[in-house]
């Protein structure tokens, strides 16, 4: 007896159909891959400037921070008062530096932006009377990429007071350093360091 298979192979146009379907979810399936990596690599790019961020403004604030009025004479003036100054794109002060295991000491520091790089230039303190001549002095780089900086300082805590776009040596160091930064294309929260001892010691 002669039996007919029930099973019917795909039509060339229901053979199409699956391949268009099956194409379409390849698509949709490499486009979420695709942008799931390129999400992950955002995220990763800016985890990476987040601790770009944190090293930088941690080590300025313990830095800058901790300036000590070292008594320096102002020949032209001829007066003795605090080493201790700067403008809206650098600034000089000297600090404490701990190296590790206990060890460091006294320097003269300098923070300035050149060639789009926020440099740290340092060196060991032996009299404010004899400052260093800071160029050929290696810099050591905090950012790159940094567009623009404006440092300001603020004598006193009182409401009224103004910040200032300059610091020139004088009795007493300002009570607030306030640093903004633009670094590729936008800008950073305002970093504000206060001073542990700005009064110039008798």
């Amino acid at each position: 007896m002669d039996r007919r298979s029930n099973y019917r192979g795909f039509t060339i146009i229901e053979m199409l159909v699956s391949l268009v379907i099956f194409s379409m979810i390849m698509l949709a399936t490499l486009t979420a891959m695709r942008t799931f990596g390129e999400s992950q690599s955002r995220i990763e790019q800016h985890t990476d400037r987040l601790d770009e961020m944190r090293q930088a403004t941690s080590l300025l604030r313990s830095l800058v921070g901790k300036a000590i009025p070292v008594t320096a004479f102002v020949e032209e003036k001829g007066i003795y008062n605090t080493f201790f100054y700067g403008n809206e794109e650098q600034l000089v002060w000297i600090a404490p530096l701990v190296t590790g295991a206990g060890s460091g000491g006294v320097y003269f520091f300098r923070l300035a932006l050149q060639d789009e790089v926020l440099g740290l230039q340092m060196v060991a303190f032996r009299s404010a009377s004899e400052p260093p001549q800071w160029d050929g002095i290696e810099v050591y780089p905090l950012l790159r990429s940094v567009e623009s900086i404006n440092i300001s300082y603020l004598a006193d805590l009182e409401p009224a007071t103004e910040w200032q776009s300059e610091w020139a040596m004088g009795y007493f160091s300002p009570k607030l350093v306030r640093l903004n930064l633009k670094v590729r294309g936008k800008y950073w929260p305002e970093t504000v360091i206060r001073l542990d001892n700005g009064m110039l010691r008798q």
